[in-house]
């Protein structure tokens, strides 16, 4: 059985947007929520922004995916 390479990247791009959810989630926890105490707040200060700024990352990469997925469906690559 093909797979269906638009179906797949449809797929593997809705998982993307779940993951951003998720690295935005856990920042969020990590900087304004009571969850794991036993760190310093610095460094869950810290951690809660590198995960956003990831979520941030992956979500730039994700648009990028979108456009060129766009532009090879246009130009029928």
């Amino acid at each position: 059985m093909a797979w269906d390479k638009n179906l797949f990247s449809k797929v593997m791009i809705g998982f993307g947007f779940v993951m951003v959810a998720i690295f935005f989630g856990i920042g969020i926890a990590l900087i304004f929520f009571p969850v794991y105490n036993y760190l310093p707040p610095n460094l869950k200060t810290v951690l809660g922004a590198f995960f956003m700024a990831y979520g941030f990352f992956r979500l730039a990469r994700i648009y990028q995916n979108i456009r060129e997925q766009k532009r090879k469906d246009y130009y029928n690559e």
